[in-house]
């Protein structure tokens, strides 16, 4: 299985508890802090920044994120909500494509929260919407935690990040690795 749309079967593998290890494709990754909270010292956040190890930025735009031994992937989009939604006004929302259109079937589960400690440092971190908390969302909470926002390294090994982009041709956004790493999409590829 690798197209995204089809998400029933790594749903089905991410159906743990919150602070049971999660898998995806066929990797077992580490525990999560408590949903809707900010991250506890011994969640692997905490632990980051206790350690001093870079923390990155995570910008508004559309990341897949593949297995490298299943081929498995997942997209996903943060988005800012405009000041005149009415759906959570300015806040960042995580959704994963859901849908065989990359441009709107998305469901989101998530706010992306940036928040400034007392000493300055700013922490990034993903706060799960309570209807997502204690399902299967949180594993792909646990996996955009720890492969875009940490990089961590014994991570990274296992899984890649693209940010989609768009064809060379038609300008359609493309959000599957081999039509990201081509730039064409492949109905494109396929015209003379």
């Amino acid at each position: 299985m690798t197209a995204h749309h089809e998400c029933d079967k790594t749903l089905a593998m991410c159906k743990a508890k919150w602070d049971d290890p999660i898998t995806f494709g066929g990797t077992t990754m580490a525990h999560y802090s408590k949903p809707d909270s900010t991250p506890t010292p011994d969640s692997d956040l905490g632990r980051a920044y206790a350690e001093g190890r870079p923390v990155s930025a995570v910008f508004n735009g559309t990341y897949t994120i593949t297995n490298k031994e299943t081929g498995e992937y997942r997209t996903f989009r943060i988005r800012t909500q405009g000041a005149d939604s009415n759906f959570a006004p300015g806040k960042r929302v995580l959704s994963l494509l859901t849908g065989p259109d990359n441009t709107r079937d998305y469901t989101g589960f998530g706010f992306l929260v940036t928040a400034t400690l007392r000493d300055g440092e700013v922490l990034t971190y993903v706060r799960v919407w309570k209807a997502a908390q204690n399902s299967p969302w949180m594993g792909y909470v646990k996996l955009v935690n720890l492969v875009l926002i940490l990089k961590d390294p014994s991570v990274l090994d296992k899984y890649s990040v693209e940010q989609s982009c768009r064809c060379i041709r038609c300008n359609r956004k493309l959000t599957t690795p081999e039509s990201i790493k081509a730039g064409i999409g492949p109905i494109c590829a396929g015209r003379e």
